[in-house]
């Protein structure tokens, strides 16, 4: 009656005390270590990986556990060959054979079959004469025995070029590499009539077809027969595991589209098939290119705006078709409205430009931006041919690898604002290269003055452990009660009503603001005005705060670097630092806020309030160590960011 969902990774002492319960009890009642408590314990074995760092106990029981019941398991061969070689003490995977039928073998043992490997083509990417795949797989795990290929119709064979990459990587129990998926590339060249597929093939000659799973980039689909994608000038369709290549025509083109439509009918997605036949309609009225800029769905005023506006007055406005998007209901939409051609997100107008889009540039980077037709998204992946352009919400100073990988967002266009970023993300854990990484600066940095005020203002950053769910694929989260509880809660509850500090601001005629990151706003409510700090609703205007605040407090928020572009004092206030990384989206980046912060680091409210009175008092000047690393920091200062943006766009553009 066990949930072994309810208990913690970290939970060894209770994990402990099972298994030793579990044991004794099975050798009580059946006078052996019955199967089913085996394979709790294995299951037990899963959570403890899922708690990297710490040696856990399971490892003195894996001797009880029958290599059979190994094998039965719905694992990965990660896992299987992870486990046996805990139990030997040794590397087991030379003693394991293939079978004629594609089965992995250990001793009498099956382990699985090579077709339930992981085998994925992440990425399939038509540039000018050639097609490339990009994925991850673990079939490496079979070793040199084996050659991996894509072979042609002609038998050529265009050899898998494997790599590590660490967002891939597998951990043990003691936080070492184990087995880690690898990512391939391989790129062959194009012609009429070409068409290829991967194989295996092992030391005894045997040729074994490998039937990839396809990703969001592969723009074609595994579940649906007739599923193809059209470039300018190439055809590319899946059909029985191979990818078959002609050159584009009109009549091949509507000959495929005819095929697809008649299997989206047997699939009963009329839904599907009335938007593509309004995208071709649509698309025979379409003389310009399209370009889609946007923020977030219910907010601009960042980057994408800054870049919209740019837009609007440089000369892609005569060459393109430029829209902003944005929801009805926002507060910012009339404003964008009066500027130029809005499409209200989530529209019919707006799906269907979406799908003429040439690029889509953008300030965030989720679902909401990059998929409008969300579950059904897939249906569309062919006709899903834009370059994304990702201006960034801030300066990245922490390791987002994890999520920003090429594999994952298959950006076209990668902002960067400073060299240190720039070379962090090339080598990093990315996948991109300097074909899609570029130093441009933020658009938003060409709109920064100076026009500093006697006003103090508080811009934490979120936490991924008190954020609520989204409500209904909107961008709102819903309230969570226990925030009021949090470390989070009491340390800037207690920071806007110290009356230390109220006292100080009225000496020396200060105000101040305190704005909640948009991921926090259900949270407002939980927090009061102080007599000289007011609680800001809604989300900030961060353009007008960074102009006229004289300080700023932050904790690891990428709102610190503008604020420093403009050489202005800021404090990081980081109560937390020492369990931050553990619970957040990302990890430790290049930028360490002692040897390249731009102010100094509190970890108390009070010394938090010491920073702020000494700036106060001494007029809210950046002291000199603080300018030094700014001058250096930044690779330009000249307002010309969305200049290089557009500059990169037309680049790329240049090349379709």
């Amino acid at each position: 009656e066990m949930n072994l969902d309810k208990i913690s990774a970290n939970d060894y002492s209770i994990q402990d005390g099972m298994m030793d319960g579990l044991i004794q009890y099975s050798q009580e009642r059946f006078g052996c270590l019955e199967g089913y408590v085996q394979s709790v314990m294995i299951a037990l074995f899963r959570k403890q990986i899922e708690a990297r760092g710490a040696k856990a106990p399971v490892v003195k029981y894996v001797k009880s556990i029958d290599d059979e019941n190994i094998a039965l398991q719905r694992m990965n061969l990660h896992d299987k060959l992870y486990l046996l070689e805990m139990k030997y003490g040794h590397p087991i995977l030379e003693e394991c054979r293939i079978t004629d039928n594609q089965q992995i073998w250990f001793g009498d043992l099956q382990l699985t079959r090579i077709d339930r490997m992981i085998f994925r083509v992440d990425i399939c990417e038509v540039r000018e004469e050639t097609i490339v795949f990009m994925g991850r797989t673990n079939v490496h795990l079979l070793g040199d025995r084996c050659q991996y290929s894509v072979i042609t119709d002609t038998n050529e064979k265009f050899p898998l070029e494997f790599s590590h990459f660490e967002p891939f990587e597998r951990k043990g129990l003691e936080n070492e590499s184990y087995n880690s998926l690898m990512q391939f590339t391989v790129e062959i060249p194009l012609r009429d009539g070409l068409n290829i597929a991967f194989f295996l093939e092992d030391d005894q000659g045997r040729r074994l077809l490998m039937k990839p799973k396809l990703g969001k980039f592969a723009r074609v689909l595994n579940n649906v027969g007739m599923s193809y994608f059209d470039t300018r000038n190439y055809i590319v369709r899946y059909e029985n595991s191979m990818f078959w290549i002609n050159r584009h025509t009109s009549a091949l083109h509507r000959k495929y589209e005819r095929r697809y439509i008649r299997e989206l009918i047997r699939k009963k997605r009329y839904t599907v098939i009335a938007y593509r036949i309004l995208y071709f309609l649509d698309r025979l009225f379409q003389r310009k290119p399209v370009w889609l800029v946007a923020d977030r769905p219910h907010i601009s005023n960042d980057n994408g705006e800054h870049m919209f506006r740019y837009l609007l007055k440089s000369e892609a406005a005569k060459k393109n078709d430029i829209y902003f998007v944005l929801k009805k209901d926002s507060p910012d939409y009339p404003r964008l409205k009066s500027v130029g051609r809005v499409l209200k997100y989530g529209s019919l107008r707006h799906k269907i430009k979406y799908l003429e889009s040439e690029f889509i540039i953008c300030s965030a980077f989720n679902d909401l931006m990059t998929n409008v037709f969300g579950k059904s998204g897939h249906y569309y992946r062919d006709l899903r041919n834009f370059n994304f352009v990702y201006l960034r919400h801030g300066v990245s100073h922490n390791d987002q690898s994890a999520w920003l990988n090429k594999y994952r967002t298959n950006i076209r266009i990668l902002v960067s604002t400073c060299r240190p970023e720039y070379e962090g993300i090339l080598k990093g854990s990315y996948a991109y290269t300097e074909r899609e990484v570029r130093l441009t600066g933020l658009p938003r940095f060409d709109n920064l003055y100076d026009e500093r005020q006697k006003k103090i203002a508080i811009l934490p950053t979120w936490r991924k452990d008190l954020q609520g769910e989204i409500e209904n694929r909107s961008s709102q989260r819903a309230y969570v009660p226990r925030f009021k509880d949090s470390d989070y809660f009491i340390f800037y509850d207690s920071l806007i009503h110290d009356e230390r500090l109220l006292k100080a601001m009225e000496e020396y005629g200060y105000t101040g603001v305190f704005y909640l990151h948009p991921v926090f706003e259900a949270q407002y409510p939980d927090f009061s005005d102080s007599r000289r700090i007011t609680i800001g609703k809604g989300v900030a205007d961060y353009q007008t705060i960074f102009r006229e605040s004289g300080i700023m407090v932050t904790d690891f928020s990428s709102v610190a670097f503008d604020f420093a572009y403009l050489k202005k004092p800021l404090i990081y206030s980081q109560f937390d630092e020492d369990t931050f990384y553990k619970a957040h989206s990302w990890g430790k980046g290049y930028f360490t806020y002692r040897e390249d912060g731009f102010g100094p680091i509190t970890r108390t409210v009070e010394e938090t309030v010491d920073e702020l009175i000494y700036y106060m008092k001494n007029d809210c000047q950046m002291k000199p160590e603080y300018i030094e690393k700014v001058d250096r920091f930044f690779a330009y200062t000249d307002r010309n960011n969305c200049k290089r943006v557009y500059d990169a766009i037309c680049e790329v553009a240049s090349r379709m």
